[in-house]
This record gives structure tokens, C-alpha cells and sequence, in this order.
């Protein structure tokens, strides 16, 4: 959701009014600012995560540094997350990366269903919290360093491409995503399964 706002001291005056729950201060604000101010506190206040967007290419350089793209790095930062946790895909040869706070959900979720007890479940475990990194965005350049040990899992060389997926990214090699990508025939095919 994208809202504009010109009149800041009228929005400021909203803000105010909404905070105190004061009507007598909110009459005289028209609806429609007074409608969109309410919802941006609202989504404020219910600390939605960060939704990401997207698709942005990236060259690794000789140090092994990778721009970060500047809207996903700008959506981290609105949300006061700095650190994500990078992983390797379960199914895909690519990286996922989350926010903290969507990774401990993520890995909440699969615990409940495991029993670390059991040796099976156990090394699968250990496995899948080894093939992990964490990487936070420079504040002033917005690089990042994913390890090696990582890149090296999904053949990555030279460009790589965030995919925004909402609550997480996927990085993949360049050359690699441009083979797994549907054609639009393809594509429409699918949604006419999936969803028709």
C-alpha cells in the first residue's frame, strides 16, 4: 500500500488526534486524510514484517561483495530489521533469505513437527540449521557478503538476482534463473490449473 501525503502539518494534526482519541480535535480533518492516517498507524502498530518486491540484478566483485538492492534494503530498514538469515533452498538451486522475525517464525513452524529425539529428524535438523549465514546490508553502501561455501551451492559467478517473495528473497544465479523462468504460455497455463 503506497500513500502520499502533501499536507504534513495536517497529517501531524491526524497523528495527534488519533493518538489521544480526541473527535473534537479530529472534526474539522477531512475523511480522506483522516482515513489514510489511521491506516498507516495501524499498520504501524500491528509490526507487519517486511514484504519484498521485486527483481534486481547484482554483480558478485573480486572481494566477494554483492549490492544489496536499495528498495528491499529500504523495506528492511522501515521495519527496524538490519540483520537477515541466509539458507539454502529445500528444493531449488537457489538462497532464501529472511528477517530474523521471519526466520524464527519459519523455524518455529518446523520444530513443532520434528522430533530432534529421533535420529532421522535429528541429522535432518542439523543439516538444515548448518547450511545457514548471517548478513547485514551496509547502512552507507548497501553491500553484503554472502559466504562462498553458499554461492558455491548454487553455482553462482559473476551476477546473481534477488526475487522478491514477500515475507522472504530468493538469490540465484543469473544464468541459472534465466532457464527455470516459465514462458508466458507456460505461465498462463499454470494459472489456468492452479486457479481456473
Amino acid at each position: 500500500m503506497i500513500i502520499y501525503f502533501y499536507d504534513y502539518k495536517r497529517i501531524n494534526k491526524t497523528i495527534s488526534c488519533l493518538q489521544q482519541k480526541s473527535a473534537t480535535k479530529c472534526h474539522n480533518i477531512p475523511q480522506n486524510t483522516y482515513l489514510c492516517t489511521k491506516l498507516v498507524i495501524n499498520r504501524a502498530d500491528s509490526k507487519k514484517m517486511a514484504i519484498f518486491i521485486g527483481e534486481y540484478k547484482s554483480k558478485i566483485d573480486a572481494k566477494g561483495r554483492i549490492v544489496f538492492p536499495a528498495a528491499f534494503k529500504a523495506e528492511l530498514f522501515l521495519h527496524s530489521e538490519k540483520r537477515l538469515v541466509i539458507q539454502k533452498d529445500f528444493y531449488q538451486k537457489c538462497l532464501s533469505m529472511y528477517t530474523v522475525e521471519a526466520w524464527t517464525i519459519l523455524v518455529n513452524e518446523m520444530k513443532s513437527k520434528l522430533n530432534l529425539l529421533n535420529k532421522e529428524q535429528g541429522e535432518f535438523w542439523r543439516t538444515f540449521m548448518s547450511n545457514r549465514a548471517e548478513v547485514t546490508p551496509d547502512e552507507i553502501s548497501g553491500r553484503i557478503i554472502i559466504p562462498r561455501r553458499l554461492l558455491d551451492m548454487i553455482e553462482a559467478n559473476g551476477e546473481i538476482v534477488f526475487i522478491g517473495f514477500d515475507d522472504h528473497i530468493e538469490v540465484w544465479s543469473s544464468q541459472k534463473f534465466e532457464t527455470l523462468t516459465m514462458n508466458e504460455e507456460e505461465f498462463s497455463r499454470a494459472a489456468e490449473k492452479f486457479f481456473g
